[in-house]
């Protein structure tokens, strides 16, 4: 939507520190690229893919009978448009190039607003919607809390908040996967290491507990708190997508035949938990 399509709704200019931080990592990450989030992943990264629809299928399944949607961190208005959801939806976000793509987007959907915001400010008034997405976001909030007890303000009662976080133990154990096969390869080859570029401008993993009391200590009630979507690498790299980036350009069938198998093993893997991706909690803010 257009700036004027805003109209009704302002935003809360956050602090020009990490509004910059924000801006230049984004403004560099879409350099190339226009359209969804989902359109940035090339086919050697389907798995990656495969993570974003299971989050947002889990999301629309938990956010049912909605009529009023907060999207906080936006990105470039996946999740607003990926969900069935069809009332109010609003999506802010802290980088003004998340917002102009998000608006291009989704410009021929109705009612869908996104405009610039900081989510421990947020510029609505008390009990304004059904439902708040948090995907993905909370770890890159160094006030988390702040963040959190503002999501209750906005929420209607009864209301739920759904946040998706990184699951800090299968992150570390897989990076430390990595730094085992990439030292042994490495020292056989007798080559360096890789060293790829740390994208992110903020990030600190929530322990289960953390989490958990971070929302109680908000008001609100915990319906459900755990952990979802099988991923065999860390957040940015790891040894086996880059075998897949290497079977994608050295042979399609083994690339094929690999993600194949990758995929059985994370629906074998998947109802253990232990080792998935990402932590779900649901919160509701009492009646």
């Amino acid at each position: 939507m257009s700036g004027e399509d805003n109209k009704g709704i302002s935003g809360n200019a956050p602090s020009k520190d990490i509004s910059r931080e924000i801006e230049n990592f984004y403004s560099r990450k879409w350099t190339r690229h226009t359209g969804f989030w989902r359109d940035f992943y090339k086919e050697h990264s389907v798995l990656k893919l495969d993570v974003l629809v299971k989050r947002h299928k889990l999301m629309d399944e938990l956010s049912k009978g909605c009529s009023s949607v907060l999207d906080i961190g936006c990105g470039v208005g996946d999740l607003l448009r990926d969900v069935g959801h069809r009332g109010l939806r609003v999506g802010i976000d802290m980088s003004d190039t998340n917002l102009r793509i998000s608006r291009k987007n989704l410009e021929c959907e109705k009612d869908v607003f996104f405009l610039m915001a900081d989510g421990c400010l947020l510029p609505f008034a008390d009990k304004t919607f059904d439902a708040v997405y948090f995907a993905d976001v909370i770890e890159h909030i160094p006030d988390y809390s702040d963040a959190i007890r503002e999501i209750h303000r906005v929420l209607k009662p009864g209301s739920r908040c759904i946040c998706v976080t990184p699951n800090g133990g299968a992150i570390r154990f897989f990076a430390l996967l990595d730094r085992i096969v990439y030292g042994f390869y490495f020292t056989i080859k007798r080559g360096n290491r890789p060293n790829p570029l740390r994208e992110v401008y903020y990030e600190q993993f929530l322990p289960r507990g953390v989490l958990r009391n971070a929302f109680k200590d908000a008001g609100f009630t915990v319906e459900r708190h755990t952990k979802d979507i099988f991923y065999p690498g860390t957040e940015s790299t790891g040894f086996i997508p880059h075998i897949l980036i290497k079977l994608h350009r050295t042979s399609r069938p083994l690339f094929r035949m690999s993600v194949f198998l990758l995929r059985r093993f994370a629906t074998v893997m998947e109802p253990l938990r232990f080792l998935n991706f990402k932590q779900v909690l649901v919160a509701k803010k009492p009646d």
